[in-house]
């Protein structure tokens, strides 16, 4: 009798070990979480006399990923980072300071996995994100979120690594939309300027 429990058990732990394997194998949704680090920089300026300095800030967000081969992946994501800003607005008289940008993105994405292996995979993805930004703080320029063209629009591209539930990604975007709305009567000068963004993310696959 105990030999036949003893099977008993046996075969019911080989049927779970089973359908728990294959039910994560034909997995295609998965919920995810991720943070890291960015750089964000300005194309150059229409003017000369001002300076947009590259800012290094921080991310933190989620996102939903569906399929396999290809995958489709909706983020939704809070990115921070200081600016040095300088312009010059009489000869040989500057005003500068750090100015913190906030901006709340939701990135749509397509990727595919160029090595999928159980443990393993490694992928390329690419799409568009809308979002807008905003200030939590003052800064030396005064400006405030009515200064800011929103929505903002941008193009990204990207490649990351999965190993198990582990993921790293890397993550580049360019901002279609100007940053500045550019109303000199407001601002007193039109930036003319787009944002960049690279992004490092780590994170951790439901």
């Amino acid at each position: 009798m105990k030999s036949v429990n003893k099977i008993l058990i046996i075969v019911i732990l080989g049927m779970t070990i089973t359908f728990v394997s294959k039910s994560s194998s034909g997995q295609l949704f998965w919920l995810g979480v991720n943070g890291g680090t960015q750089v964000e920089w300005f194309t150059t300026p229409k003017i000369d006399n001002a300076v947009l300095s590259a800012g290094i800030g921080y991310n933190l967000g989620f996102f939903f990923k569906y399929g396999k081969k290809p995958f489709y992946q909706a983020e939704f994501r809070w990115m921070r980072a200081s600016n040095l800003v300088s312009y010059e607005y009489l000869p040989g008289e500057f005003i500068e300071g750090e100015v913190p940008f906030h901006k709340f993105e939701i990135p749509i994405k397509v990727g595919y996995p160029i090595v999928y292996k159980p443990m393993f995979k490694w992928h390329v993805n690419g799409g568009a994100s809308i979002g807008t930004t905003f200030m939590f703080s003052a800064n030396n320029f005064e400006f405030e979120r009515n200064d800011m063209k929103n929505p903002q629009v941008a193009v990204i591209g990207g490649t990351g690594i999965q190993f198990m539930n582990f993921i790293l990604d890397v993550d580049y975007s360019y901002h279609l939309t100007q940053l500045f709305k550019g109303d000199e009567e407001d601002l007193g000068v039109d930036w003319g300027e787009h944002l960049q963004v690279i992004a490092l993310k780590v994170g951790w696959l439901f």
